[in-house]
């Protein structure tokens, strides 16, 4: 392994639009650091872009290759958003590595204060802060450890039964994709592969790969700025409708994990059930509240109450049967989130 700190990964199709501002974003929080040092590593995996993405950000690498960070540009058939950082986990050089849509951005301030800990870190996994904007209304909501764990404190060390001891405070907010910094070699010896050609492959990522965390750094600080609003995200919610086979094969992945994660211990398992819960429960809120052909919806999610079987999956038989009896009243989302005290 080098002397690079940390390799940001960005996985980028089709966007010519967004990709320079990403890139800058990261540079711009490297200010003060001796240009010679090269903490910081981007790659950028351009997943078989049909427009001029590719071009642009060979015209980025060149442009700043003179920064204090080194700029890598990777071309690759598209093999999805998965695909293109199992890609980048393969050849990145840092200690560490996060993922960077290519249309969101980092806070300069919170990847200064990410490096300065880089510099002694041993954790498996690093979790910061995060905000969220919303391009339709400009309001932004912002993600941070919860004030009743921090004590004041800007670091906190602690392990996954601290998470899942501490997981209704507000601190499940912040276990996403985003918002995790792993340590390269932690996440190799795991030997995943992120679900390829899919959305919502972040779900296993969030899900499998932080279940095995023995360590985890939290960093009282936003790092990742997450753009909202935008109709072509996978998150739209018909998109989520249109995507639902997708979901699907994401939580199959999530599913062959099952006895992984039951033999890494208590708290690994925990953790893993929990957020599986979670995942298969807003593929039923799709299939059956989402999608407006409530037939087809209540066979899609009778499919998958299938698959999970006997296995033992915390409140998830709870949430499919209220779901779909709220299919049957012909109720909307809005009530159920109400109804478990969702935000």
């Amino acid at each position: 392994m080098s002397d690079i700190k940390l390799s940001v990964i960005i996985p980028t199709y089709n966007a010519a639009k967004y990709i320079e501002q990403a890139v800058q974003s990261v540079i711009s929080g490297l200010y003060g650091v001796p240009v010679e040092e090269k903490p910081v590593e981007i790659l950028i995996m351009d997943d078989g872009s049909t427009d001029d993405t590719g071009a642009l950000c060979d015209d980025i690498a060149e442009r700043f290759r003179d920064e204090k960070c080194l700029i890598k540009v990777i071309h690759q058939e598209n093999r999805g958003h998965g695909g293109a950082i199992n890609a980048g986990v393969d050849v990145c050089e840092g200690r560490y590595f996060m993922v960077l849509d290519a249309d969101d951005t980092l806070s300069p301030d919170g990847l200064g204060v990410l490096l300065e800990k880089l510099s002694d870190d041993t954790s498996d996994m690093i979790i910061c802060g995060e905000d969220r904007r919303h391009e339709n209304t400009r309001e932004i909501e912002h993600y941070r450890m919860p004030a009743e764990l921090t004590n004041g404190r800007k670091i906190l060390q602690a392990d996954l039964k601290f998470v899942t001891d501490n997981w209704n405070t507000g601190l499940r907010h912040l276990f996403t994709m985003h918002n995790m910094v792993f340590c390269t070699e932690f996440y190799r010896n795991l030997f995943l592969r992120l679900p390829e050609k899919v959305f919502y492959d972040d779900a296993y990522y969030y899900v499998v790969a932080a279940a095995f965390a023995r360590s985890i750094t939290f960093i009282d600080s936003v790092l990742y700025i997450y753009r909202l609003g935008g109709a072509d995200q996978s998150v739209a919610v018909d998109n989520r409708v249109k995507r639902i086979d997708q979901h699907g094969k994401v939580i199959d992945a999530i599913l062959n994990e099952y006895g992984k994660a039951e033999r890494a211990g208590q708290a690994a398992f925990l953790y893993y059930r929990s957020r599986l819960s979670g995942v298969v429960t807003d593929y039923f809120v799709t299939a059956l509240l989402r999608d407006r052909d409530r037939k087809q919806g209540r066979k899609n999610a009778k499919l998958m109450m299938d698959k999970i079987g006997g296995r033992d999956i915390p409140r998830l038989k709870r949430n499919y049967r209220v779901l779909f009896i709220m299919n049957l009243l012909h109720m909307g989302e809005k009530q159920f989130d109400r109804l478990i005290g969702r935000k």
